[in-house]
């Protein structure tokens, strides 16, 4: 799925697409994410048009400075989102975050103490859109007049302190026209101006899950003599080995089955049984500072886990999730339901970063997965949306803590693997 997919599904209540025609007549029926994935809007409303251009991620020339006004023109004229003006906002705030690291500039005096706060980094952690009234934690907050996607910036709390405390109010988001220093700060530091209708959210660095004991990925295998990353099998895919032959196995994250060696890991079962499995395929992205925005629809922390010829169990088709939709993980320990309500097009901190992630909140503003969850398959009904990849802790006295699902459409088309329904 896209960014532009996401924004089609703003109306439903679970899975959901409409079909749209296939001029090439290159993909197989009911493939929801070849179908959403195949597909750029320059608009979401009712009268979407093909978006053509070099490339998914490209930013096109106009969009090198901040030449496009105000970005007054993000609504599509059908009550929602440009996802054209989208994208370009989402591109042009990563250029300036990964071309501009703090030290390279002069920056406002009141700013350095935020940046050691940040680790000496901008603390800007992602863009992409949000539905701000499923994370609202104030009952008594007038949310009448929002709209089910706003444009979303991912920053760290430092950089909404001062507006929090000026508003005498501790949320997980706040409107750009509450977050005035912050708002003010971003535009001296990064020459980035945030459009009115925006929504700060604050977020704590999004870092892969950590291990723990009792998971069914353990890379590397105890007869390295290492100690090993512990993860969760994700969803049933079928795939070409090196050798060319067609096999089936599972798909993980990438930072529990890394691509370095030794290229195996360990897979306990149900019963206690252990096996030792090939890892045939691994990707773990670079961080800010790697030239992300050159590769971001490479950006994937994924890996295939081959089942060493046993017989695998699929989860269901490719599927695709707008807002508020539910969401299981399968595996690892509970709570394992959740609710989309956002989809971010980018995600990064100086060693991480991943593309095109669901944003997924337990029940009752819970975490829906946590340490050892990495690689878990995530899905919306009998539809496989993706795998956890990892997440961000809830920032002190917002009780929010976001987990991030990276979509199924770029893992199979960056793993060239397909799901076993």
């Amino acid at each position: 799925m896209s960014l532009a997919a996401y924004l089609k599904l703003t109306d439903t209540n679970g899975p959901h697409w409409a079909e749209i025609s296939d001029y090439d007549d290159d993909r197989q029926p009911d493939d929801i994410a070849d179908e959403l994935g195949h597909l750029d809007y320059l608009s979401y409303g009712d009268f979407p048009g093909f978006w053509h251009r070099a490339g998914h991620d490209d930013p096109r020339r106009w969009e090198y400075g901040n030449d496009l006004g105000d970005w007054q023109c993000l609504d599509d004229g059908h009550g929602g989102l440009d996802v054209q003006w989208v994208e370009a906002f989402a591109q042009l705030v990563l250029r300036r975050v990964e071309s501009s690291p703090p030290g390279t500039s002069p920056i406002p005096g009141d700013l350095h103490c935020l940046i050691g706060a940040t680790g000496g980094q901008w603390g800007v952690y992602g863009v992409g859109v949000l539905d701000p009234r499923a994370l609202s934690v104030d009952a008594g907050r007038d949310l009448a007049d929002l709209s089910v996607n706003r444009l979303e910036l991912s920053l760290d709390p430092a950089w909404l302190d001062h507006d929090f405390r000026n508003l005498d109010a501790r949320q997980p988001w706040l409107n750009a026209h509450e977050a005035e220093w912050a708002v003010e700060h971003l535009r001296a530091a990064l020459d980035i101006w945030i459009p009115p209708t925006a929504v700060l959210r604050a977020s704590l660095p999004p870092r892969p899950y950590a291990p723990v004991s009792g998971d069914a990925v353990y890379w590397p295998p105890a007869a390295s003599g290492v100690r090993a990353e512990e993860g969760t099998l994700g969803p049933a895919v079928s795939y070409n080995d090196k050798f060319g032959n067609n096999v089936e196995g599972f798909i993980t994250a990438g930072h529990v089955a890394r691509p370095q060696g030794p290229n195996q890991v360990d897979l306990h079962d149900s019963a206690g049984s252990v096996l030792t499995a090939q890892v045939d395929r691994s990707r773990v992205p670079g961080g800010l500072g790697t030239q992300l925005g050159r590769y971001l629809n490479g950006a994937v922390d994924g890996a295939l886990v081959s089942s060493g010829g046993s017989p695998v169990q699929g989860l269901g088709r490719a599927g695709a999730a707008g807002p508020k939709c539910a969401a299981t993980r399968i595996g690892g320990a509970p709570p394992q339901h959740g609710q989309v309500v956002g989809y971010a097009k980018w995600l990064a901190t100086g060693a991480y970063a991943w593309g095109n992630c669901y944003t997924i909140v337990g029940s009752g503003l819970t975490a829906f997965a946590g340490p050892g969850d990495s690689g878990a398959a995530v899905v919306a009904g009998q539809t496989v949306l993706g795998i956890v990849v990892g997440g961000a802790a809830a920032v002190p006295g917002c009780p929010t803590v976001l987990t991030y699902v990276q979509d199924i459409a770029q893992l199979r088309r960056a793993l060239r693997c397909k799901l076993i329904p």
